[in-house]
């Protein structure tokens, strides 16, 4: 990993942590804020809008004291004078109403409430959160249940779902009975405000609630198939398999949160769901570390890892194989163990991280930001899962934050990557081609240098030319520019045109406005087999043309042409499957498959000469 020690490239991802945390914050206290409440209250059973405009944008909480039947399921026909009625806050938990003395939160009971309207027409409500069971009428029509009520604990079935639905008032008056069960539970009764308001209103908010859960979903459903397809074409990238699983699972317990999608597609109980997430949970923290583990190559510590691997699984077994106790028993607990070893596993995370920064890499700033969002989404989600706030669209921004830095991230890792193994490659194949350059120059500047002493620094100075090419090559970490690679090419034929005469004629075609980047090295090999096996096997010698032009709207294509002797098709097919061992051939061809888009082509016949054409992308300046 190579670093820059600059700190000014840290100013800009500190001031995006800060407005992440604090944005974080901020966002979480609005969406949570009782901006519904206003300042009306039920009193006495009774909730008064008579006065209100309940338009098509008003949603009112249905906050204040409700009657209450304690330790009774009535349906609204059954309620009468004899029946034992209190009152109780909305919401709250039911503890000290329903059980004064034993401070359980176990029991039954049914809530009342009349809401006065100005007018008659559709009016609907949407429940957030009841503990464990309820059944609602409204205006004595049964209008929705979850799970199963009941006074004992044998007939009972809890449930965990938001329900919406639709009453026309009658006389300007809408009468709400909530019968409520809750057992095993230490929370219990209507703990979330009940919204009331239009039908187009309660809708409307529903519809939004539904498409920011959907949203969630989907960025981590996106970003789970982006990466398993770069994984496909990639696959010795093996942290994008990880990543896409880990995002993959993170669709699947945001699925089961708030408005519940996956209900849409998947019917389970209240039992399938807490298996569901933790399993969720469970799966999304080993792929995170394992992601994060093979993409830094950090396993000095992996037994660490592992540990709390076993740790975890262990755990999970221990939820599952309990067939004598409801998971609901010990639901809360449970929680708070799962989350305490699952934060240890993303403990390991961090430290990995914080390592890299340590290190000062180039990717400090970015992993500044995912340690920082993930910080945030992981506070965000155990504060939900303990005391059940609403958490809006925040993950799905955070997982988003998330995941454009580790894309940004894993990008720049692939880039260097590429460039260093091209910069290898293309070391392979100098240290082999080069030796023999170099062999075949000297030997001509030695003949020349008993004839003509001018030519022999005509060929030191081409010499120097290729020389001066070879460490502009080490500068630019494995491509030069096409004109770089000619030049270095001019001077070998220079050398070359010394050494034949006449019998060596070269023609050049080369347009001033081609831009292309190329291995170096590959054209000089094409035109020595050119002078070598055409030119030098004719005693009438030949011509070499040289070419280089735009092709299509983003290619550049280069020609090298011969009227030699040529070749048969068998010798081609033999160079082009590496079987032949003409001069630097085999090598050219593994170059140019380096480079991107880039092709190869070589056609011959005997007696008519050789051509050969390589196309490259077109650098746009």
């Amino acid at each position: 990993m190579y670093s820059e020690k600059s700190p000014k490239r840290f100013i800009i991802p500190i001031i995006l942590s800060i407005l992440i945390v604090l944005l974080t914050i901020i966002y979480l206290i609005n969406v949570n804020s009782e901006s519904d409440r206003g300042e009306l209250q039920a009193i006495n059973g009774v909730l008064d809008l008579s006065d209100l405009n309940i338009d098509d944008k008003n949603i009112i909480a249905l906050d204040g004291e409700w009657e209450f039947y304690p330790n009774a399921l009535l349906k609204p026909e059954e309620i009468n004078r004899d029946s034992v009625k209190t009152y109780i806050n909305v919401p709250c938990n039911w503890t000290n109403t329903l059980n004064k003395d034993s401070h359980s939160a176990d029991g039954s009971g049914t809530y009342r409430l009349i809401v006065k309207v100005p007018k008659d027409k559709m009016y609907a409500i949407k429940t957030n959160t009841i503990r464990s069971a309820a059944k609602i009428y409204l205006n004595g029509y049964e209008a929705g249940k979850m799970g199963t009520t009941a006074l004992s604990a044998d007939d009972f079935h809890r449930d965990s779902k938001f329900i919406v639905s639709t009453v026309s008032s009658k006389d300007a008056e809408i009468e709400i009975v909530i019968l409520v069960s809750n057992f095993a539970q230490e929370i219990g009764g209507i703990t979330k405000s009940i919204k009331f308001g239009s039908s187009e209103a309660i809708m409307y908010r529903h519809g939004l609630s539904l498409i920011l859960d959907t949203v969630t979903f989907s960025i981590c459903l996106i970003l789970s198939i982006f990466f398993i397809i770069l994984y496909m074409q990639q696959k010795e990238e093996a942290h994008f398999k990880y990543f896409a699983f880990a995002n993959f699972f993170m669709a699947v317990f945001f699925s089961t949160l708030n408005e519940q999608i996956l209900r849409l597609i998947l019917r389970y109980n209240y039992n399938n769901r807490i298996i569901i997430q933790l399993i969720a949970l469970i799966l999304t923290s080993i792929f995170m570390t394992e992601f994060v583990t093979r993409f830094f190559n950090n396993f000095e510590k992996r037994k660490i890892s592992e540990y709390l691997f076993m740790a975890i699984i262990v755990f999970f077994t221990i939820i599952i194989y309990r067939p004598d106790k409801p998971i609901f028993l010990i639901l809360r607990k449970l929680h708070i163990v799962l989350l305490t070893v699952i934060m240890l596993r993303y403990l390991y995370i961090f430290y990995i991280l914080i390592k890299e920064i340590k290190k000062k890499s180039a990717l400090s700033e970015h992993i500044l930001l995912i340690i920082v969002s993930l910080i945030c989404y992981w506070t965000t989600m155990s504060i939900k899962i303990i005391f059940e706030i609403n958490m809006g669209i925040a993950p799905a921004i955070l997982i988003f934050v998330l995941s454009i830095n580790v894309w940004i991230m894993m990008s720049r890792r692939i880039k260097k990557s590429a460039e260093e193994k091209i910069e290898r490659e293309l070391q392979y194949f100098y240290s082999q081609i080069s030796p023999h350059f170099l062999y075949n120059t000297l030997n001509t500047i030695i003949g020349l240098s008993y004839t003509d002493s001018e030519k022999t620094r005509e060929a030191l100075n081409n010499l120097s030319v290729y020389f001066r090419g070879k460490l502009d090559f080490h500068r630019t970490k494995g491509l030069v520019n096409i004109y770089s690679e000619i030049d270095m090419l001019s001077a070998y034929l220079a050398i070359e045109k010394l050494r034949y005469g006449q019998r060596l004629e070269i023609e050049y075609d080369i347009d001033d406005d081609v831009s292309a980047f190329i291995p170096p090295l590959t054209l000089q090999p094409i035109v020595e087999n050119a002078v070598k096996y055409g030119i030098a096997a004719k005693s009438s010698g030949g011509v070499i043309k040289i070419s280089a032009k735009k092709h299509g709207k983003s290619m550049i294509k280069i020609l090298i042409e011969d009227n030699g002797p040529g070749m048969s098709e068998e010798k081609v097919q033999e160079i082009l499957c590496g079987k032949n061992e003409r001069i630097g051939l085999k090598n050219v061809i593994e170059k140019i498959k380096i480079v991107k888009s880039s092709s190869f082509e070589l056609k011959s016949e005997q007696d008519k000469g050789t051509r050969v054409q390589i196309l490259l992308p077109e650098h746009k300046l």
